[in-house]
């Protein structure tokens, strides 16, 4: 998987392309949490390149989501497509999170 991250003021920016396995899900994790000690709480991820994300990967997002709202802000996940797509809208995580067509 091939991951970008754009700060933006109080935005984290975060553009994920291929395929996201746990290894990769574990990996990001952490850097999303360091972002959160560091004081940001606000989140986009641009999920229009990732074609594949397994279970890790979803719970690394609701980790998030969770610790996000804890202090005031949030994660919006953009640009699902696919199976990706898909896969949020049979587990209901869509209602969990803000989407960004």
């Amino acid at each position: 998987m091939e991951k970008h991250i754009d700060i933006s003021e109080e935005n984290v920016v975060v553009t994920l392309d291929g395929r996201m396995h746990d290894e990769d899900a574990e990996l990001l994790g952490k850097e999303l949490f360091r972002y959160i000690d560091q004081g940001y709480s606000t989140f986009i991820i641009d999920m229009a390149g990732l074609q594949y994300i397994d279970s890790t990967g979803m719970g690394i997002l609701i980790a998030i989501n969770k610790q996000t709202q804890q202090t005031g802000g949030s994660i919006t996940l953009a640009g699902l497509r696919g199976t990706v797509n898909e896969l949020f809208e049979v587990t209901r995580l869509k209602k969990v999170f803000k989407i960004q067509e």
